[in-house]
């Protein structure tokens, strides 16, 4: 674990309350802004898993990411825009996150690396998934495969608690009611079928254009029947 990835300020900050070394590590990837008041209303059983990072893609939701390590964790969703920061993943990756969760499992500490490796988890379902991630630079990976990157989300968070204050549980829903609108996966099928290139684009205007025709003659025709 190199300490220097950290910006300074993080680094030089007072840990007075630090419990153990694995502690200190934990403390310098930043929390993310807590969850708003009316958030924190949520109970167990109306938390949402988030949709797949190739359902999102699907939806239409556009991924953005920034090498700000300092706040790995502060993912956000606005305007169809998810943006995470840029993870890197290595032979070392596993060990360091499991060492975190552990920690905060057998703490009564805030569990925010436990909900943030959840969300991971829940976003990287199959190996389609981590390939997406990593064409749009959210993953950095030093591993074998996308298939290997899938499983280690898998790896890290399984059987993971935690417990309040719930910090993407209103991302999730939020996600989760994007891609249940039917007019963003509309969108994004036009899009990407049939505007997504310059030869595309012009035949389906043509087409639209021999349709309104069509259409036009139609009625015209029905309208020039003499009646009886």
């Amino acid at each position: 674990m190199k300490i220097d990835k950290f910006p300074a300020h993080v680094v030089s900050a007072n840990h007075d309350q630090v419990n153990h070394f694995v502690d200190f590590i934990r403390r310098n990837y930043l929390a993310p802004p807590p969850p708003k008041e009316d958030e924190q209303k949520h109970n167990a059983k109306d938390h949402e898993i988030p949709p797949s990072v190739t359902a999102l893609d699907e939806a239409g939701v556009k991924f953005e990411t920034t090498k700000d390590s300092a706040s790995l964790l502060n993912i956000e969703f606005n305007n169809g825009r998810l943006k995470i920061p840029n993870f890197v993943v290595d032979d070392w990756t596993e060990t360091l996150f499991r060492n975190l969760i552990a920690f905060e499992q057998c703490h009564d500490t805030e569990k925010y690396i436990s909900q943030f490796m959840f969300l991971m988890m829940c976003m990287i379902r199959t190996s389609k998934d981590a390939d997406l991630l990593m064409n749009y630079g959210v993953l950095s990976s030093m591993l074998g495969s996308s298939k290997d990157l899938s499983i280690l989300f898998k790896h890290i968070s399984r059987d993971v608690g935690f417990g309040e204050p719930y910090y993407y549980f209103q991302t999730c829903a939020n996600l989760n009611a994007y891609c249940n609108t039917r007019r963003h996966r509309w969108k994004a099928i036009l899009k990407r079928d049939y505007f997504n290139t310059p030869w595309k684009i012009a035949s389906t205007i043509a087409a639209i254009i021999l349709l309104v025709l069509t259409f036009t003659q139609t009625v015209c025709s029905i309208l020039s029947v003499p009646k009886t």
